[in-house]
C-alpha cells in the first residue's frame, strides 16, 4: 500500500443524506485507489439529523485532526453503522476491527505474517486507515484493555504514527484520517449494569480524547416511518405503529433488566419482511379468525427475527405477551382448538 494524498470534491449534504440543506461536505472521487473498502450503501438506514451534523462537523471542521469521536449507546442504535453509512455516501475508504479483551496492539497498528518462507508486514486496520487517510472504527472498543488503548494516543491527539515492530517506520498523518470508536458504554466500565459483558473501565486520559455522542435509539414516528417506507403495503396505524411500539417496551424492558434480548432497528426491519411473508401463510391456516392469523404471523415472524436468541422457551412468553397487549389480541380460545387438531 503506498502513500497517497486525495483531492476532495464537494457534494450537495441534500443529495448524500436526502436532507433538506444547501449546505455542501467534502467528499472523496467516485474512483480512488482505495475504493474497495468503502462501504456498500444501507439504504434502509435513517439518518437522523443531529447525529448526522455531528459527525460531518468532527470530518468537515477539522475536529479529526486533533481528537476522536466516541460513540456509545445500547445494542442496536446504530454506533457502528453512522459512520459506515456516511463514508459509503462520501465514497470515503473504511477499515473496521471488534475488540475484546484479547485485542492486541498488533490486532489495531498490524503485524509480520509469514507467507511462503518468509514474513511479510501486513498492516493493521488503523495502520491501514491512516497510510490511506481513509476513517476507522474500533466496534466495541471499551472492551480493549485501557493499556492498550492509550497506545493510541499520540494517533489521536494529531501526531504522526509510529510503529515500532516495523522499525520505527513513521506514517505522516493525512487531514482526512478519523478514528471512531464505539461501545455500549461511556468507557467508565461500569454503567451497563448487567446487560453487557465486558465493558472496561477506560483511562481518563484516552477519554479525554474524543467527543463523546450518545447514540439512542430512533424516535418512535421516525422508526415508524422508515418501517412504513418499507412495509410492503402492511397497516400503518394498525400494525407497523404496534410493531414499533412493541420494540420499544422490550427495549424498556431490556434497559430495566427485564428481558434478555433487545431489539434493533434491523431486527423490526428483520420482523416486518418476516410478517409480510408468514401473514399469507397464517391466514390460510385461520381463515374465520383474523386476530388468530395476525397473531401467529407475529409470533411466527418474531421468532425468526428475534425471540428464537433466547434459549429457554418460557423467557420468549414476554415478547408473546408482548405482542398481545399491544395489539389488542388475546388468542387464548383458539389454541385450545390448535391442541385438539
Amino acid at each position: 500500500m503506498t502513500d497517497t494524498t486525495v483531492n476532495l470534491v464537494s457534494a450537495r449534504v441534500e443529495d448524500c443524506f436526502n436532507v433538506e440543506t444547501d449546505a455542501e461536505v467534502k467528499a472523496w472521487p467516485a474512483q480512488h485507489e482505495f475504493a474497495d473498502r468503502i462501504p456498500a450503501v444501507n439504504a434502509e438506514y435513517a439518518f437522523r439529523s443531529e447525529l448526522l451534523s455531528d459527525v460531518l462537523a468532527f470530518s468537515e471542521f477539522g475536529f479529526n485532526r486533533h481528537e476522536g469521536m466516541f460513540l456509545f449507546g445500547h445494542a442496536g442504535t446504530g454506533k457502528s453503522t453512522l459512520p459506515a453509512q456516511i463514508a459509503a455516501r462520501l465514497n470515503v475508504p473504511f477499515w473496521t476491527i471488534d475488540g475484546n479483551e484479547d485485542t492486541e496492539l498488533s490486532d489495531l497498528l498490524g503485524q509480520w505474517v509469514p507467507i511462503q518462507g518468509s514474513f511479510v508486514w501486513v498492516d493493521g486496520p488503523v495502520t491501514a486507515a491512516f497510510r490511506a487517510g481513509g476513517w476507522v472504527c474500533i466496534e466495541e472498543g471499551d472492551r480493549i484493555r485501557p493499556q492498550i488503548m492509550a497506545a493510541l494516543h499520540a494517533v489521536i491527539d494529531g501526531g504522526n504514527l509510529t510503529i515500532a515492530a516495523k522499525g520505527g517506520e513513521t506514517l505522516v498523518r493525512k487531514d482526512t484520517f478519523a478514528l471512531f470508536v464505539t461501545g455500549n458504554s461511556n468507557g467508565s466500565g461500569s454503567d451497563t449494569g448487567d446487560h453487557y459483558v465486558g465493558p472496561l473501565e477506560q483511562d481518563l486520559a484516552f477519554l479525554d480524547r474524543f467527543q463523546m455522542v450518545e447514540v439512542p435509539y430512533l424516535e418512535e414516528e421516525d422508526e415508524i416511518d422508515l418501517l412504513d417506507r418499507l412495509g410492503s403495503g402492511v397497516p400503518r396505524d394498525s400494525v407497523i405503529a404496534k410493531m414499533v411500539r412493541t420494540a420499544n417496551d422490550v427495549r424498556s424492558a431490556f434497559i430495566q433488566g427485564e428481558s434478555p434480548v433487545t431489539f434493533s432497528t434491523r431486527t423490526l426491519l428483520r420482523w416486518l419482511r418476516m410478517l409480510v411473508l408468514a401473514h399469507g401463510r397464517s391466514s390460510a391456516m385461520y381463515p374465520d379468525d383474523a386476530d388468530r392469523a395476525l397473531y401467529e404471523g407475529l409470533k411466527y415472524s418474531l421468532d425468526r427475527a428475534l425471540a428464537l436468541r433466547i434459549g429457554d422457551p418460557q423467557e420468549r412468553q414476554f415478547l408473546y405477551d408482548t405482542i398481545q397487549r399491544n395489539f389488542g389480541i388475546d388468542p387464548s380460545g383458539s389454541t385450545e382448538e390448535e391442541g385438539e387438531s
